[in-house]
């Protein structure tokens, strides 16, 4: 049983450490990518920075102001005391 267990770890391991470098490497890929596109293509910059200022002008910029239309009951309800 002992083998076992440490058969299992063995295994955690190595699939823990495949993991690990491979998520690495798919960042390293996805950053390079980005910094080569940047590089070769100076207009990106100015591109990601009109997106940018498109994707947030409406929370910069305040809106209409709504008027306050509530809805007025019907009934007229009177309090009671009671004692």
């Amino acid at each position: 049983m002992d083998d076992s267990l440490n058969e299992l770890e063995q295994i955690y391991r190595r699939n823990y450490r495949r993991l690990t470098i491979g998520t690495f490497v798919v960042y390293a890929i996805a950053v390079g990518t980005a910094v080569a596109a940047l590089i070769n293509s100076p207009t990106a910059v100015s591109w990601i920075s009109d997106a940018m200022q498109a994707e947030f002008v409406g929370s910069i910029l305040p809106s209409e102001p709504r008027s306050a239309d509530f809805p007025q009951p019907d009934k007229v309800f009177q309090t009671v005391k009671a004692y």
